[in-house]
Parts: C-alpha cells; sequence; structure tokens
C-alpha cells in the first residue's frame, strides 16, 4: 500500500465542466481567470496529470485543462488518433469556449499537440511550454525498446486491470515511485476500466511505435518554424528523450528557453510542482503588466533556469 496526501485536496477550487465540442462531450478542469491557457495531459492519462498545478496558473491565466480526445471521461470515438485528430479537436474545444487566442501548456503528448498547433494554426497560439514533450525524434535503438516497453506495459494493464500493472505502467513516469500511490493507481484503473478506452487504447498507445510516430514527429526543422515563445521544461531523469534532446530542441526554436525541474522524471509537473508551477509563471506574461511579453532566448541560446525541487 502506497498512501499519501489526496489528490483532490489539490482541486478543491477547480471546476469540473462537460463542454460539448462539434459533438464530442469533453471533460474539462478549469481555473481562474484572464487571459486563456489549455493544460494538455500526456498519452493515457487525464486531466488530473496537471491538479497540482491548475489553481496556481489559475492565478494568471484562465486555465482549461481537458480530457483529451478519447482520453479520461471525454468521448471515445472511432478514428485514427494521430496528433491531427488531437489538436483539432482543441481548436475545436477553443471554439466552443469562444477562445480565439491561448497559450498552450502541453506535457509529454500534450507538448507534440501544442507544437501541431504552432505549426498549424500560429493565429490561434500565444506563448507554449513543452514539458517533457513526447514528438522529438528519437535516437537509437535505446530509445525505440524504452517505448516497446512502455507499449506493452501499457497493453498488459489496460486488458488486464491488474493493480500492480497500473502502477508499473505509473512508475515508468516519475522518478520517485513512492510518487504513485493507490489512490493515482484506483483513478487510472477506473479511468481504463470503461468499455470506450477499451475500444480505442490500442490505437492511443501504438502512436508510439515507428511506422506512426516518426510520420508526426517535430523535428529540428519544425521547431525552427514556431515563431511563438517557448519554454522547453525538463528534467535529468526523462525516459527516452534526455536532456541533451530539449537542449537542441531550445538551439532549433527561434525564441526558446530551457528550464530543468530536478528530482523529477517524466511528470516534473506531479513530482515537484512547486519548482514546476514557479518555472512556467516565471516564464508566462504577467496580464497585470503593460506591455509585458513572455521571457524567452534568442535563436541557440539555451537560457537554463534549474529550478531545485
Amino acid at each position: 500500500m502506497t498512501a499519501g496526501p489526496s489528490l483532490w485536496l489539490d482541486a478543491l477550487g477547480l471546476e469540473v465542466r462537460f463542454r460539448d465540442v462539434s459533438g464530442i462531450r469533453t471533460r474539462c478542469l478549469e481555473a481562474g481567470d484572464g487571459p486563456p491557457a489549455i493544460v494538455m495531459h500526456g498519452i493515457e492519462a487525464s486531466a488530473e496529470n496537471h491538479v497540482r498545478n491548475l489553481a496556481a496558473l489559475g492565478t494568471r491565466r484562465r486555465v482549461v485543462a481537458p480530457d483529451l480526445l478519447g482520453h479520461g471521461l471525454t468521448d471515445k470515438p472511432d478514428g485514427g488518433y494521430d496528433i491531427a485528430d488531437y489538436g483539432r479537436h482543441v481548436l475545436a474545444l477553443m471554439d466552443a469556449l469562444g477562445i480565439e487566442r491561448a497559450d498552450l501548456v502541453g506535457q509529454s503528448l500534450g507538448g507534440w499537440i501544442a507544437c501541431w498547433l504552432a505549426l498549424e494554426a500560429p493565429d490561434r497560439v500565444g506563448a507554449l511550454v513543452l514539458n517533457t514533450m513526447a514528438g522529438l525524434p528519437v535516437a537509437g535503438a535505446d530509445g525505440w525498446e524504452a517505448f516497446a516497453g512502455l507499449v506493452a506495459r501499457s497493453a498488459q494493464a489496460v486488458e488486464s486491470l491488474d493493480r500492480a500493472l497500473i502502477r508499473r505502467r505509473l512508475e515508468w513516469v516519475v522518478a520517485d515511485a513512492t510518487t504513485v500511490t493507490d489512490e493515482l493507481v484506483e483513478l487510472r484503473r477506473r479511468l481504463w476500466d470503461q468499455p470506450g478506452w477499451q475500444r480505442i487504447a490500442g490505437r492511443v498507445v501504438t502512436l508510439l511505435t515507428p511506422e506512426r510516430y516518426v510520420p508526426q514527429q517535430i523535428d529540428e526543422a519544425a521547431l525552427a518554424r514556431i515563431e511563438a515563445p517557448v519554454l522547453v521544461l525538463w528534467t535529468r531523469a526523462n525516459p527516452v528523450h534526455g536532456l541533451d534532446a530539449a537542449e537542441r530542441a531550445v538551439a532549433a526554436l527561434p525564441r526558446g528557453r530551457l528550464a530543468i525541474v530536478e528530482d523529477a522524471g517524466h511528470w516534473p509537473q506531479f513530482e515537484q510542482p512547486d519548482a514546476f508551477n514557479a518555472a512556467v509563471l516565471d516564464f508566462l506574461p504577467d496580464p497585470s503588466t503593460t506591455g509585458g511579453g513572455s521571457r524567452t532566448a534568442s535563436r541557440g541560446e539555451a537560457r537554463n533556469t534549474t529550478t531545485a525541487a
């Protein structure tokens, strides 16, 4: 048994709303007021990925954290679940909420989607926070083996709904296994127990196989076309894409900046929420000031902000 403070204590003050997004019932956690920010979680997860961040970010933004297409308690239509499918769903959500332009905070899959939006709909995008994003090129056989292991863990856990296997899957994203509490395991088990998720889970997770991943990846040439200010937020223990991948991404971005959160793996926003929140709020422009913009660096200048846990 692994216990800890309930994650629902962090959700106090957040609103849970179901939005009609072009006929897709979409669950959102919402907080705050001001310029809008869309907060996007990772693959196979839900908006609870950011439950420790939304209230803090809501002090400066109108924060909307959806369960992405097919994920969490959002509808699970048939489809390919490619990055463009997720991106179009986010754009439709923005339309449904009357949001013309938003900052984007994306973790893993969410960061990949954020890049797609910045490339395909740049007029809808303000600043970007790419938190341990997926979608960057995978270097070498070790990276693909790690992804293959993750796909296998996910398949076993989804098929069996065995709590021990779900815990093993969740431990892949953290540096400290004690971060994975019984409550977190049970939340994931209940979300995965939905018949709709059981139907689409294979299509979702196989996005991480070379056949689907490589044609949709965000390489350095694509990053170079992103004109928005970008915070690349990383850790020293991120699987598949190490800190060197983040440094290459910052070098390619016209307006990129690097921040490092210590003592975390793939989920710095969950493992080290205070450090994560401070780094993001330091980057996003303060709407109470006039004429301020997101803090950025010029191309090739990896401006490191090491945030200790």
